[in-house]
């Protein structure tokens, strides 16, 4: 009662008082706030660039695949990507199938990284794959590829220009397809880990091609990884748990986007640290 009359009596000196605290929480809301949806923000572009939900693998791929990539090819098999894609809250599973090589337009010769990929569904999987020039895939145009800026501006091409790609089969020879850029692309981070998070810069090396392209150059079948988007991120735990219990005993890999998102984590990590009431995003 005492404290309450005192408040009362010095009217101006407590609105002032509480009006400093109310400031206060309302910069702290708006704050939390503002790093959620940077959270949020950041964590669908990750997904719908070049992660998907979830990814299908073979166990030890995303470790050593790089070392020795056609010990770890995928089957074709249609029929059970129809049956993922039939799965609650999927909405498409996208093969992709990475592979480096060379590139020559001209007389210039640049090494690259590349995805084959399904046009078609790559459309709803990388829709913050942003065009500059050009246009994207098309499975109407089977030899039109698509180059990143930084890889488009070391090799001097441009939109139209015909190039020829030169890449390791399978079988350990060397074989070469001719293609022409349909577009040219750039993504939301530098760092295009389209295979491996901890390549730094890849984005100016970066292609992809229509996957039945990429199969004829390699002379493969089947693709590294089938690609899982779903139709709410938070989803994602409860359908990553049922293809574990689905594909128990076969010779697959179910892994999150969170674990392969090593960019977005340290970025959660770094502001979580900063300030104790910024809380994770990873639902």
């Amino acid at each position: 009662m005492l404290a309450l009359r005192n408040v009362l009596r010095q009217k101006r000196r407590s609105a002032v008082a509480i009006s400093a605290v109310g400031f206060g929480v309302v910069a702290l809301i708006l704050a939390a706030g503002f790093i959620e949806w940077i959270y949020q923000a950041m964590r669908e572009d990750t997904i719908h660039s070049h992660l998907g939900h979830a990814q299908i693998v073979r166990p030890g791929y995303l470790d050593s695949g790089m070392a020795d990539p056609f010990a770890y090819l995928l089957p074709a098999a249609p029929d059970e990507l129809k049956t993922i894609e039939s799965l609650p809250h999927v909405r498409t599973v996208a093969p992709r199938l990475a592979f480096s090589g060379l590139i020559s337009h001209g007389e210039a010769t640049i090494s690259f990284v590349a995805d084959g990929v399904d046009p078609e569904k790559e459309e709803l999987l990388s829709r913050t794959l942003l065009i500059s020039k050009g246009e994207g895939l098309s499975s109407r145009d089977p030899q039109g590829i698509i180059i990143g800026d930084g890889l488009a501006a070391n090799l001097g091409v441009k939109v139209g220009d015909r190039v020829v790609l030169l890449a390791n089969t399978a079988s350990g020879g060397i074989n070469a397809v001719e293609a022409h850029v349909r577009g040219l692309f750039s993504t939301v981070t530098k760092a295009y880990d389209v295979l491996f998070p901890n390549l730094a810069d890849i984005g100016d090396s970066a292609l992809r091609l229509p996957l039945p392209v990429a199969r004829q150059l390699l002379r493969v079948t089947g693709a590294h990884r089938w690609l899982v988007l779903l139709d709410d991120t938070a989803h994602t735990e409860s359908l990553v748990a049922d293809l574990r219990q689905r594909l128990t005993g076969t010779k697959l890999e179910v892994v999150a986007w969170h674990q392969l998102a090593d960019f977005y984590n340290k970025t959660v990590a770094l502001f979580s640290n900063a300030g104790e009431w910024v809380t994770t995003y990873r639902s």
